[in-house]
């Protein structure tokens, strides 16, 4: 086989059946695979599963175990050479797949490749190769957005035209793993719930000598949140998540102090936006400002404990996103 493509899926069904349509339309080989790793979802999805027989397969999981432990259960599942992780909430595009798998070939120092992104308004996302500690941070954080003199900061805005460009991270929305690079330098971490596998594995690949690429001449639609923006009962453990797994990610990889600068930047972050739209609240709408500001502020207490608690409070966070996972309904 020569390219598994593994979708990690939980009660999002319909943005599920869009993604293995585009796959039909658009990738469509008698070299590729479909492996569909359920967790645990509140609905029955094989009637989908069959739809798209006999190159899709089903691996249903006794519970939510998050987006990492799926996709390492889907990669022990499967058998192709490379290996495509996309989303739900993904369309793939004209040839993407093959395209991908060609670009592999072609060039055996590229542990893992990825397209452009494309919202669901039809909008280009920037493509930042910045990989810098501090220049990441930046990034991650939004921070450039406070000043906007300084927006291309900490990295250029790569134009679409180019045929590839080196990155540190690869985007989890849709991207291509050589399998033995991933047998070289592990599977995913476990130790995230959600966010931020892609960033640990593309920081990985770099330490064992592989490269990784976007094509900016190749775009996939994505469809950001689909499994929790439908669901304000998730957003507030999911965007701790969020937090927790960029402070780990930043400890492990750069150390304590990062870790902790992570926090920091991302409680300034939310602090100075709360206290923005405080402000505005005498302007604008009550009922839309206040809301925002009390889940700002939310934000900020939880980058403070990350401060004060580090790993001891991420741990928490984590295992309370377990707890939610498994108990949470849409």
């Amino acid at each position: 086989m020569k390219i598994s493509i593994i979708i990690v899926h939980y009660n999002t069904k319909d943005m599920l059946c869009k993604c293995l349509d585009a796959i039909d339309e658009w990738g469509p080989s008698e070299q590729t695979e479909n492996i569909i790793v359920d967790n645990a979802s509140t609905y029955d999805i094989s009637q989908i599963v069959c739809k798209h027989e006999p190159n899709t397969k089903l691996v249903a999981n006794d519970r939510n175990y998050g987006w990492a432990k799926a996709a390492n259960i889907g990669i022990i599942s499967s058998s192709g050479e490379y290996i495509l992780f996309i989303t739900p909430g993904t369309l793939v595009t004209e040839s993407l797949i093959q395209k991908l798998g060609v670009f592999l070939d072609e060039h055996p120092e590229a542990g893992g490749a990825g397209p452009a992104q494309v919202n669901e308004h039809g909008i280009i996302q920037p493509i930042y190769t910045g990989a810098g500690v501090i220049r990441g941070i930046w990034v991650w954080q939004k921070l450039r957005s406070l000043f906007p003199t300084h927006s291309a900061y900490p990295a250029d805005k790569i134009a679409p035209g180019l045929d590839k460009v080196a990155v540190s991270c690869l985007s989890g929305f849709c991207f291509m793993v050589r399998r033995s690079a991933l047998q070289e330098t592990g599977y995913f971490d476990e130790w995230p719930f959600m966010f931020g596998e892609e960033i640990d594995l593309s920081l990985r690949l770099n330490q064992f000598g592989w490269k990784c690429y976007v094509l900016p001449n190749l775009s996939a639609v994505h469809y950001q949140g689909s499994s929790y923006k439908s669901n304000p009962s998730l957003r507030r453990w999911v965007e701790d998540c969020r937090l927790a797994s960029r402070y780990y990610w930043r400890r492990k990889h750069y150390g304590y102090i990062f870790g902790l600068l992570e926090s920091f930047i991302g409680g300034l972050n939310f602090l100075t936006r709360a206290i923005y739209n405080l402000l505005l609240i005498p302007i604008t709408s009550k009922q839309n400002g206040l809301p925002r500001v009390v889940e700002d502020f939310r934000y900020f207490r939880t980058s403070l404990k990350l401060m004060v608690f580090g790993q001891r409070y991420a741990n928490k966070i984590m295992a309370v996103a377990r707890h939610r996972g498994n108990v949470s309904r849409p």
